[in-house]
């Protein structure tokens, strides 16, 4: 193989996939979808271990993961939420639109899997409100639902200053009804994380209601060890060995210093409290204590 007949992109995708094994074409993707193997998408509300995860499945022969792959589609996810939430469309239309938004970012990540006999797993949080479609499209594919107590989710969200006018906040989604918009303002920033926590995976457990249940796995980060990954590698299909998944276990990246008064625990009772009003149902669900 001489590098000379490669131009800039086909080396990118070498280096990414490696060599190819077999040929198609984008238009040929987008018709034969099916061909894609089994690829994994996580779904969750963000800090919830995606990079970790994704760092993990690295070691996994065949597999091929992104926890972050360009472009990262937050913008895109947002839009996702407020389209459905409008429901001024059908399911159907709905999930064509996202569609093609999801395949625009995705379509050389899917093409190049199946060019190199590689399995396709993103654990990106901003893929979630895509769920819908991206089952649609491939019906082959698998998804894992990741929720973390709300407490050290918000205590998370507030350390990054979310919801206070910062320059992520084209990456939040915030509520889409007309009668909301008052009400929105005069919440704090604790509350519309809270919020954001339980919208999200609210929006997570309809979508899992409408899929057959072994299309889904639902995890715990919160009480995550090893032989709860172990169920977690078993539903992918993954084959990591236990020393790789121990040696794991103690690393943390994308990880946040936190100060004893961030933490949710050392929270005053009356914050504990307005995140509990907007959490408490689902949180139960969970088996989290709030």
């Amino acid at each position: 193989m001489k590098l000379k007949y490669f131009n800039s992109e086909q080396l990118y995708w070498l280096a990414e996939f490696g060599r190819s094994r077999r040929k198609i074409s984008v238009d040929e993707l987008k018709r034969n979808l099916h061909l894609i193997e089994s690829p994994v998408f996580f779904l969750s509300t963000g800090r919830t271990g995606t990079q970790w995860f994704a760092r993990l499945f690295s070691f996994a022969k065949g597999i091929k993961a992104y926890h972050a792959p360009a472009p990262d589609l937050a913008s895109q996810n947002c839009y996702a939420y407020r389209i459905q939430k409008e429901a001024s469309l059908s399911r159907e239309a709905r999930d064509e639109i996202l569609g093609h938004i999801f395949l625009a970012g995705r379509e050389q990540y899917l093409r190049y899997a199946y060019k190199c006999k590689r399995r396709y797993l993103e654990t990106n949080n901003h893929i979630t409100f895509f769920a819908y479609a991206i089952a649609r499209l491939l019906p082959q594919a698998s998804f894992v639902h990741v929720h973390r107590h709300p407490g050290d989710f918000a205590s998370s969200g507030l350390k990054r200053r979310w919801y206070e006018n910062d320059p992520t906040a084209i990456r939040q989604i915030v509520p889409v009804e007309a009668s909301a918009s008052g009400s929105w303002q005069g919440l704090n920033p604790l509350q519309k994380i809270g919020w954001l926590w339980k919208e999200t995976n609210e929006f997570i457990e309809d979508f899992k209601a409408s899929v057959p249940a072994e299309r889904v796995f639902t995890f715990n980060f919160s009480s995550m060890n090893p032989e709860t990954l172990k169920e977690l590698l078993v539903f992918t299909g993954a084959e990591i060995g236990a020393s790789k998944i121990n040696s794991l276990m103690g690393r943390k990246l994308n990880d946040q210093q936190f100060q004893a008064s961030e933490k949710y625990k050392s929270w005053s009772s009356q914050d504990k409290e307005e995140l509990a009003e907007i959490c408490r149902p689902l949180a139960a669900k969970y088996g989290y204590t709030l």
